[in-house]
């Protein structure tokens, strides 16, 4: 029930199922089934539900204000314990290899200059390891979650950009709508791409893409749109430096392609060791400071993070259900 407590604070404090979620990392459902069966254990409605916002009930106003002051202490206390437990060690972290690399890495080298007690085994792989058969204590996803029992804080969104070469565009010419991306040449992250996803105002438009070229690796498929191979669609931090390079040419369409929210995870058995929740606030702190994508309001990243409910896997899948081996992760 603890679990539920926390989701139902967050849900009070934010008005919004969706927007507790969003700061979760849970899929919305999730948190909506959890609040529902906090609803039914107690046996009484907590929140009144709209299509816009939730209210909270007389009841749900008299247990968060002793639940939420019984969670604060309960952190407190954790805080206070780890205060008192050795600092350093070894931290298993494991990331994409494209953001791992160009992103996380500067960051983890300053964390140890600031920290040379903490040796970090650092694992750069585009395939997503199950943490606690790997004896993983920090990942870093770039994408959607899967739902499962691993605790999550949310970090940052990366921006994705649509690019081409110079001498690509040249050759067939610069498309100014999506739809006529169906006639170029595209490079897709994996041989299972065959759709893009573009937000246009409050609307998702996923359009059917033709390529020719398709590599397993977001950091190759950088590589070959700025050698001419095509239009792609890549995070910010690999296509900037190449378009200030003037070897890619950043395209305006009438929609922007989906961003791709980054998330560190932790097994949610027990609490993370002081040198791995160390190293995890030096790692949020940092990402934090990253520019929102445009059109979008900077992200209020929680300070302290709640367990994801307990779903029905006994750990994180490798793949969910119809995912391509290279999944889109940067």
């Amino acid at each position: 029930m603890l679990d539920d407590l926390a989701i139902f604070c967050r849900v009070a404090e934010s008005r919004s199922v969706a927007a507790a979620a969003r700061a979760l990392g849970a899929p919305k459902a999730t948190v909506s089934r959890r609040l529902s069966a906090l609803e039914k254990e107690i046996g009484t409605p907590l929140v009144h539900r709209s299509t816009r916002a939730v209210s909270l009930t007389h009841a749900g106003r008299e247990l968060y204000s002793q639940a939420s002051c019984a969670l604060r202490a309960a952190l407190a206390a954790i805080a206070d314990a780890q205060s008192a437990a050795p600092t350093g060690g070894l931290v298993r972290l494991t990331a994409p290899a494209a953001f791992g690399q160009t992103v996380l890495l500067p960051h983890i080298l300053a964390f140890q200059a600031r920290h040379p007690d903490v040796r970090v085994a650092l694992d750069l792989s585009d395939a997503r390891l199950p943490l606690v058969e790997q004896g993983v204590d920090l990942a870093v996803r770039v994408g959607p979650l899967e739902n499962s029992w691993l605790r999550s804080r949310r970090l940052c969104t990366v921006a994705m950009r649509v690019v081409a070469s110079p001498a690509y565009l040249a050759r067939a010419g610069t498309p100014t709508t999506i739809d006529a991306l169906q006639t170029h040449d595209c490079v897709a992250l994996s041989s299972a791409s065959e759709t893009w996803a573009f937000e246009q105002g409050d609307r998702v438009r996923i359009l059917p893409i033709r390529w020719r070229l398709s590599i397993c690796g977001m950091t190759a498929l950088s590589v070959a749109a700025a050698e001419g191979a095509g239009v792609t669609i890549i995070p910010d931090f690999l296509a900037d430096p190449l378009i200030a390079e003037g070897r890619l040419v950043s395209l305006t369409l009438d929609g922007v392609p989906s961003s791709a929210p980054v998330t560190a995870l932790y097994p949610g058995s027990g609490a993370p060791s002081p040198a791995t929740r160390r190293l995890l606030e030096h790692i949020v702190l940092a990402l934090r400071r990253r520019p929102a994508p445009p059109g979008r309001e900077p992200e209020a990243v929680p300070d302290e993070t709640l367990p994801l409910p307990r779903g029905s896997h006994a750990q994180e899948p490798h793949h969910s259900a119809g995912e391509p081996p290279c999944t889109p992760a940067t």
